[in-house]
């Protein structure tokens, strides 16, 4: 017997985009400060394309440059210190 092929419901990819939006895995938000295998960074700015995903204004802490990046999260980032409210 052949496997059926996936076929979502038509609002599916939709839905998923709403609950991707309300809770993002990412951590980063402007005042976080995060760490990985390339630095320290505090994040500035967040920014929402129209075409989705993010791009993050970003400045590196020790070398004090700041940059864009559009970098997804991954294991080997660290939330150092989390926004103040």
């Amino acid at each position: 017997m052949a496997a059926m092929p996936y076929t979502a419901a038509p609002d599916a990819d939709e839905a998923l985009r709403r609950v991707l939006a309300a809770a993002p895995i990412d951590p980063r938000e402007p005042g976080v400060i995060y760490s990985n295998a390339d630095g320290l960074f505090e994040v500035l700015a967040v920014v929402q394309p129209p075409k989705g995903g993010r791009q993050y204004l970003i400045r590196n802490l020790h070398t004090r440059e700041v940059h864009a990046t559009g970098a997804i999260w991954t294991s080997s980032d660290r939330v150092e210190k989390k926004a103040v409210a």
